[in-house]
C-alpha cells in the first residue's frame, strides 16, 4: 500500500505529504492547541492507511502563529 501512497505524494508533492507519511499528524494537531488528540480508527485503503482522528479545541487557547508552516525543528 505504501507504493500507491507514492502516487498521491507525486501528485500532491513530497513536502505537502511528509508529515502524514511520517505519522506526525496527531502531534501536529496537538501542537496547534487541540486537546485529547486520539486516533479513533484506522482503515486500510488502496492508497494506504486512513486514520480517523478526533480532538477538542479548548475555548481559552490562542490561535497558532499563522506565519508558522510545518512541524517545528
Amino acid at each position: 500500500m505504501r507504493v500507491l501512497f507514492l502516487g498521491i505524494r507525486l501528485l500532491d508533492g513530497f513536502a505537502n505529504t511528509a508529515a502524514h507519511a511520517a505519522g506526525e499528524l496527531p502531534g501536529l494537531i496537538a501542537e496547534a492547541g487541540f486537546a485529547g488528540v486520539r486516533v479513533r480508527q484506522r482503515f486500510a485503503t488502496m492508497f494506504g492507511t486512513l486514520e480517523v482522528v478526533s480532538a477538542v479545541k479548548p475555548a481559552d487557547t490562542p490561535p497558532p502563529d499563522p506565519g508558522r508552516v510545518g512541524p517545528s525543528t
